[in-house]
């Protein structure tokens, strides 16, 4: 729990993680537990509407989640992770990662990729956004890029175009 605080990410996206992990995320399934929503309809996930929304599906069990996975894992030339819950997904992807990088960055491109998921969520239920899987990828190399380049003190690790490919 407390690797997320030495990630290279915004406060605010640390925080986000921190709440990811401790099971502090409004979820509609969180919400529907609280009476803060109510009824079935309103608790499921709007990225396919088959489960209810809660952090395990919306994060990695989701199908449509399973392929942002399969392209930033593939992004990243690491085997799949197929883990259960969040908080072990995390430090699989860090095990995954750690000969090819280091604990921060491969943290910090878990964690963009979890805050990349949840903004979108938040787009489609509030501003009526359409699900699109390869914007989904494109903003977590975006961030990942911009927030590691400003976590290393340097101008940049390497440039836009190797990031990408």
């Amino acid at each position: 729990m407390r690797l997320i605080w030495k990630l290279w990410a915004p406060s605010k996206v640390r925080i986000f993680g921190w709440r990811l992990l401790k099971d502090r995320l409004p979820t509609r399934k969180l919400l529907v537990d609280k009476n803060i929503v109510q009824g079935d309809e309103n608790s499921m996930y709007v990225f396919c509407g088959l489960q209810v929304e809660e952090a395990n599906h919306l994060f990695i069990h989701c199908v449509m989640i399973r392929k942002v996975w399969e392209m930033i894992q593939n992004w990243l030339g690491i085997d799949s992770n197929e883990e259960l819950l969040c908080s072990t997904h995390f430090l699989k992807l860090l095990e995954n990662m750690q000969e090819s990088c280091s604990f921060k960055k491969a943290g910090a491109v878990w964690l963009v990729t979890y805050w990349c998921i949840w903004n979108q969520r938040n787009d489609i239920i509030f501003n009526n956004a359409i699900l699109d899987l390869d914007e989904i990828v494109h903003k977590i190399k975006m961030h990942s890029w911009w927030w590691l380049g400003i976590g290393t003190k340097r101008k940049s690790m390497c440039n836009w175009y190797e990031w990408f490919h």
